[in-house]
């Protein structure tokens, strides 16, 4: 769901984005095959109706619903509902360029906090919290960019990356964050879809259980999700 406003040298958007997903196959357990909770909204300012570049701010909350678990592990949590939530805070520019279907925006002044409400996570240090902390704030660069693209007839593809890096803590070090989408869209009521997101971050450690049933961290790792889907829709 997306909403946006323009009027002259103005520019807001807004964006809220949940999504939840489970999985059973042949008596396992069930499992989360996507879980995503976000929110953005940015406001911007240009200097005339001509230029494409406007002075933005934007701010942004990402967090998930459940609980999620090292499967076939339901017993302890590795995450959940405010155990990790992003906030970004921050001033920019953006290029907006609307017959491309193209933007980008860069800050050079960001603050990141990440929240830990859970306990147990937090005492760990889980999602770069310090042991026995609840959150973390950082101070880095943005950078953000969106594209879409008509690859072929009923056929769109659709980027989105995030780049991050703190100044203080291992600047150079990025945080990345990108999404790819391939819509087709196979007749006026049936669509299908690929979805791919690949996502790092150097101060998340990857969690396991070990065998005594504690929760370990074992250092950071590249994490992809791929999901391909087919559904009805009908325009009203």
């Amino acid at each position: 769901m997306a909403t946006e406003y323009k009027k002259d040298l103005e520019l807001w958007t807004s964006g809220l984005i949940c999504n939840y997903g489970l999985s059973k196959e042949n008596g396992n357990i069930t499992t989360k095959t996507e879980d995503r909770l976000e929110f953005n909204t940015s406001y911007g300012l240009r200097k005339n109706n001509t230029t494409k570049w406007y002075y933005m701010a934007k701010f942004s909350f990402k967090t998930q619903f459940s609980n999620g678990y090292a499967y076939p592990d339901v017993d302890n949590a590795i995450s959940g509902f405010f155990a990790p939530a992003y906030l970004f805070l921050g001033l920019g520019t953006e290029y907006t360029n609307e017959e491309k279907k193209f933007r980008m925006y860069f800050s050079p002044i960001t603050e990141k906090a990440t929240i830990v409400t859970n306990n147990k996570l937090s005492e760990i240090g889980a999602f770069g919290v310090s042991p026995g902390k609840n959150h973390r704030t950082e101070f880095g660069i943005l950078l953000n960019a969106n594209t879409e693209n008509t690859i072929m007839e009923n056929v769109t593809m659709k980027n989105e990356i995030y780049l991050y890096t703190d100044y203080i803590n291992n600047f150079g070090n990025i945080e990345i964050d990108w999404k790819l989408d391939i819509l087709f869209e196979i007749n006026k009521y049936i669509k299908a879809s690929i979805h791919t997101n690949i996502v790092y971050n150097d101060n998340v450690n990857n969690i396991e259980i070990d065998s005594a049933g504690e929760t370990v961290e074992t250092g950071p790792r590249l994490q992809m999700k791929q999901l391909i889907g087919i559904g009805l829709s009908y325009n009203f």
